[in-house]
């Protein structure tokens, strides 16, 4: 029912004059919310990781090039915090710098089929919080538009999502590290892994149990 009203808020605000927060329970709805929403949720990682607790989250965007975010992910990294990227488009973090950024990886999978889901996953302690949605991580998406971020409940939907961020993070074919200093070999070792085929035959499986 929270989603659902939401739902209906934003339709309202999509066919409005006016652009004013309706106050949502559930979604999480930019130009209002998105950014202030998950500096928090990276700052409680960060909390974590200097209480020396596991810290980590795994973001999959298009594009990750907003100041304000870029910078909290690398106080995240500093503090300790595990943070593991898929970014298919354009990436102004840049990953395993000494003292900045040593705890980020970040990869690009560019394939076949055109990927263009958001993923966001954060630890939180024991309970692992997951959110699905349209917006990327560029001052466009979070300040100039309309753009919603819905929260995954269901178990059986969130061990879906676990399994293809698993399956992307483990692509040594078209997967390419974001990182200047970093060999393109390093992820060709081992079982050739496909992430777009793999994640295919995946859901395809599923979809016959």
């Amino acid at each position: 029912p929270a989603m659902t009203g939401d739902a209906k808020k934003v339709f309202k605000l999509l066919g409005s004059k006016k652009c004013k927060d309706p106050g949502f329970q559930s979604l999480v709805v930019s130009p209002f919310a998105i950014r202030k929403t998950f500096l928090k949720k990276i700052d409680r990682e960060i909390g974590f990781a200097i209480e020396g607790k596991p810290a980590w989250m795994i973001v999959k965007l298009n594009n990750l090039v907003d100041d304000k975010l870029v910078k909290k992910l690398y106080e995240a990294s500093q503090a300790g915090v595990k943070i593991q990227l898929i970014v298919r488009g354009m990436c102004t973090l840049v990953p395993g710098l000494p003292g900045v950024s040593d705890t980020i990886t970040a990869v690009r999978i560019v394939d076949r089929f055109l990927e263009h889901a958001r993923i966001l996953v954060f630890g939180n302690g024991d309970a692992p919080e997951y959110y699905l949605g349209s917006a990327d991580w560029m001052q466009r998406n979070l300040d100039r538009r309309i753009e919603v971020m819905v929260p995954v409940e269901d178990p059986d939907l969130r061990k879906e999502l676990q399994k293809i961020l698993q399956l992307q993070l483990s692509d040594n074919v078209k997967a390419k590290p974001i990182n200047p200093g970093e060999s393109v070999e390093k992820t060709k070792t081992g079982k050739p892994i496909r992430s777009q085929w793999a994640v295919y035959e995946y859901l395809k499986k599923l979809g016959r149990e």
